[in-house]
């Protein structure tokens, strides 16, 4: 009973006395109190300064979230926020880490800060940032990194700091903490500086003993608009310590900004340096993708030491991509990306050499041209009985690859003529010159049988 009327006491004292400043604590005890605090902050007769006393007691009070809704119907509500955030960002220095009481100012500012404009933002963004990481530098251990970070701030509230929280991120992605959601706030800034920082972060933890990279870790550094980015991934890539997989995985997270070469602009020539010792290695997929890039980066001037690198050791038919892909896809992606001149000047000097990985170059992109004119490139070889085993894995002659090219050349004008006759569609004529081109295995009716198979 006494407990009963202790309540009803309370509740009439409440409803009695209108809140104001010196008494707004009192409301705050409970749901039916806060909701006279909302009401009292939102009403703009009030005076500015007791509204914003009443919003910092709300959250002192423990009901962080109970500030979002009460900003939410407030006409002014960026006024009032600031104003919060002034008084809490100055409340959190004398709070106890790991607090409860911490917790909630902290929760609070987080809230008022996401009322404000960017503009706005940036002052307190730094004070907050200097509050909770102004003691660590990259000298810090990661236990001390975890530790001041963890008993201050909580991790997902770091991006909400703009540029001040990079440097905090980049420690956590230096010891290997929140790594993929720290690396996604920074590339989501699109800040160069905070990106090389992260960069230097991840190679700092790529250093780190005995640590298990993970392939995705190769996306996020491939995602660094930055040409020291593609540098360390080059280098990841020709190190022969790593494994395959993460080898493979820096190939394909720099493959995109070498086919631009505006973004390789002021590192061209490490990059180059990069791609010759590559091209120089035994691994035949290695060696196909650094001609590949010379070529494309310096055209005809790369063409003589990607001859010579392309030489005749019978290492092809052990490369993770089908060689006869390889090819293919070099003439049509690299040969035939030059000026048609400069193309036509290649092919011949690959024609013209007894190197077995060069007379099958040459004869596959004389096919790719799609010229029948240019048959007559291919008859020398016609009769040739030399096998290319071991620039392909099947054991074809040149003599077989060039009948091959011959045929492909005058299935190429069948369907054309077919296309302009009106019995091919341009979708399937399209589909039917691939599979002319990528087989070149077979010849006569097997040939015909493979092109038109669906």
């Amino acid at each position: 009973m006494r407990l009963r009327k202790f309540f009803v006491v309370l509740l009439a004292s409440i409803s009695c006395t209108k809140p104001g400043p010196g008494n707004f604590e009192k409301y705050a005890k409970n749901e039916e109190g806060i909701k006279v605090l909302e009401a009292y902050i939102q009403d703009p007769k009030n005076p500015l300064e007791a509204r914003v006393e009443a919003a910092t007691t709300i959250v002192k009070a423990k009901w962080p979230l109970r500030l979002r809704s009460a900003l939410d119907g407030t006409p002014d509500k960026e006024a009032v926020a600031e104003k919060v955030l002034e008084k809490l960002t100055n409340l959190l220095p004398s709070l106890m880490p790991r607090s409860e009481e911490l917790a909630a100012v902290r929760d609070g500012a987080f809230i008022a800060l996401s009322y404000l404009t960017d503009e706005q933002k940036g002052p307190f963004q730094k004070r907050i940032a200097e509050w909770a990481f102004g003691t660590l530098s990259e000298k810090s251990s990661a236990d001390e990194v975890k530790d001041t970070i963890e008993s201050k701030i909580l991790t997902a509230q770091i991006a909400e700091l703009g540029q001040y929280g990079v440097d905090a991120a980049c420690l956590l992605i230096r010891h290997g903490f929140a790594v993929e959601k720290m690396a996604r706030y920074i590339l989501n800034l699109k800040e160069p500086k905070a990106s090389e920082k992260m960069l230097d972060a991840f190679i700092a933890l790529h250093k780190t003993p005995d640590l298990e990279i993970p392939l995705w870790h190769m996306e996020l550094i491939g995602s660094i608009e930055s040409p020291m980015a593609l540098e360390y991934l080059l280098d990841f890539s020709l190190d022969e310590s790593r494994s395959e997989d993460l080898r493979a995985a820096a190939y394909n997270a720099y493959v995109p900004w070498l086919l631009d070469p505006k973004k390789i602009q002021g590192k061209k020539q490490g990059i180059i340096a990069r791609l010759e010792k590559m091209i120089a290695k035994k691994n035949p997929d290695d060696r196909w993708a650094a001609a590949k890039f010379l070529i494309l980066l310096e055209g005809e001037n790369a063409f003589k030491k990607v001859m010579d690198a392309l030489v005749d050791d019978n290492v092809y038919p052990a490369a993770v991509e089908d060689p006869k892909k390889t090819l293919v896809d070099f003439c049509t992606a690299v040969i035939w990306k030059q000026e048609k001149a400069t193309a036509w000047k290649m092919i011949e000097t690959l024609l013209s050499s007894s190197n077995r990985v060069h007379q099958a170059l040459g004869i596959v992109c004389v096919k790719a041209s799609e010229d029948i004119t240019k048959v007559s490139l291919l008859k020398p070889f016609l009769r040739s009985k030399k096998s290319l085993q071991g620039v392909f894995e099947e054991d074809i002659t040149i003599g077989q690859l060039a009948l091959n090219a011959v045929e492909g050349l005058s299935m190429f004008q069948e369907v054309e003529r077919a296309q302009k006759e009106g019995k091919l569609t341009e979708e399937r004529a399209k589909k039917k010159k691939f599979r002319i081109l990528v087989e070149l295995i077979h010849t006569g009716a097997d040939y015909n049988k493979a092109v038109s198979e669906e």
